[in-house]
């Protein structure tokens, strides 16, 4: 063995190959995103804020009407305006790096169907650009990939006729004038 050898294996760390494929990330822009995840990552992060939705007004149910409104109203826009619009976005230049497309595609996302398009399109099967191709779906995203939009018409067709909620306005203590809203 040779001294440079011997040199080039203790002060030249081994190349060590991982695939950035091999750990998904919810929110990673760097990453590739297959179809059947685009699709459950997708539905599942709207449905987690629908729920957080829920939960909020459950509890602005127990406040006071002026207060609980106030906070359900900020709740409400935040989530939809601000959290499920970044989950989609997010999603959609993972997946528009799947077919090696650049990001800033993502913005025909307001189009109508273009999701759609973007559940027909197949990613590219080897390298491209932005990565390795994303590792093959686990049994769980096939089985989610179906159960979670049936649990969803269930839902829908559940609670279709239930009547709508309204926050209370609780009555004005005598003496107190009140105005119009």
């Amino acid at each position: 063995m040779s001294d440079e050898t011997f040199v080039d294996h203790v002060h030249v760390a081994p190349i060590i190959h991982t695939s950035e494929s091999e750990q998904p990330r919810y929110f990673s822009l760097s990453q590739r995103l297959g179809r059947m995840r685009y699709f459950v990552y997708s539905l599942s992060g709207i449905v987690c804020c629908s729920v957080v939705l829920v939960f909020i007004y459950l509890f602005c149910l127990a406040m006071s009407p002026a207060v609980g409104k106030l906070i359900w109203e900020v709740s409400l826009t935040l989530i939809k305006n601000v959290l499920m619009p970044m989950i989609v976005f997010v999603m959609t230049i993972r997946r528009l790096h799947d077919i090696n497309a650049a990001g800033w595609w993502s913005l025909f996302i307001i189009i109508p169907f273009a999701t759609c398009v973007l559940l027909l399109i197949p990613g590219s099967p080897t390298d491209n650009r932005f990565g390795p191709p994303p590792r093959e779906n686990t049994s769980l995203i096939k089985i989610t990939t179906f159960a979670l939009p049936a649990l969803l018409v269930f839902m829908f067709l559940l609670l279709r006729n239930s009547p709508p909620h309204t926050f209370k306005q609780t009555p004005a203590a005598p003496g107190l004038k009140t105005y119009p809203q």
